[in-house]
């Protein structure tokens, strides 16, 4: 999987050829996502609120996905650093979560950074 990027954040777009993967299937090698970085955790979700209520698709019928994000740390350094080789290795793709949860979680009074 290859990451590309402009500017400070650590990938807008994520391209993927990994082994066992044809063209043009669901399984494809190509473009993986396209990441939108929001400022704050606040700004994600009312993202997710809003395209939820549209009832857009984070994929198109090809299965590129668009990615929303933001990310946890201090410093734009922090996501590289916590992405280090070994997590990296055991999870290319990150966590899924289930952001009903995250809300709930937040809405509660949960601290965005233990979520």
């Amino acid at each position: 999987m290859a990451f590309l990027t402009y500017d400070e954040e650590h990938h807008r777009i994520a391209i993927t050829g990994l082994l066992g993967t044809t063209d043009k299937d669901p399984d494809s090698c190509g473009l993986e996502h396209i990441a939108f970085t929001y400022g704050s955790s606040d700004g994600l979700f009312l993202s997710y609120h809003q395209h939820k209520a549209l009832g857009m698709n984070l994929a198109n019928p090809d299965g590129n996905k668009l990615e929303s994000q933001s990310d946890n740390f201090d410093a734009a350094e922090g996501a590289p650093a916590f992405m280090g080789p070994d997590l990296f290795a055991s999870s290319p793709i990150g966590t899924e979560i289930d952001p009903e949860d995250i809300i709930k979680r937040i809405e509660s009074g949960e601290d965005y950074k233990s979520t």
